[in-house]
């Protein structure tokens, strides 16, 4: 989910070989699903925050991260401590908040964006019975 104070995007992203695209792609709506169904467990929890919190550093490693930082707090006018509160927020999610959070979540709907040889993975995708695909050739 997006720092924001109203609704915003969430996203899933990977990077796959074009082999298992389709695989790949109905793994994570999986995951979703369950998400969506089954509350994490104390292992799956303790793993996600751990994983948040420790990379939370490296979405200010250079210049242009610090300041596109800021310049989200500035725009969505979330609290000059926002940053500061965020570990300490992650640590302390519970169980029952994933679960209620997971109720934004749409797999069903959800819209999937693919980069990568279209010839390849289209067939996949349609073998898989992902639904319809677009393709958008590259400008």
């Amino acid at each position: 989910f997006d720092f924001r104070r109203s609704p915003g995007p969430f996203t899933v992203r990977t990077a796959v070989q074009t082999e298992v695209t389709a695989p790949a792609v109905s793994e994570a709506l999986g995951v979703l699903r369950r998400l969506t169904s089954d509350a994490p467990t104390p292992a799956e929890l303790s793993e996600a925050r751990e994983f948040l919190i420790g990379v939370f550093p490296l979405r200010f490693e250079s210049p242009e991260q610090v300041a596109g930082a800021i310049a989200g707090l500035v725009t969505q006018e979330l609290p000059d401590d926002e940053l500061d509160r965020y570990r300490p927020a992650v640590a302390a999610v519970t169980a029952s908040e994933v679960v209620a959070a997971s109720s934004h979540v749409r797999p069903d709907a959800a819209a999937v964006i693919l980069v990568g040889d279209a010839e390849r993975i289209v067939p996949q995708l349609d073998a898989a019975g992902l639904g319809p695909v677009q393709v958008v050739p590259a400008a």
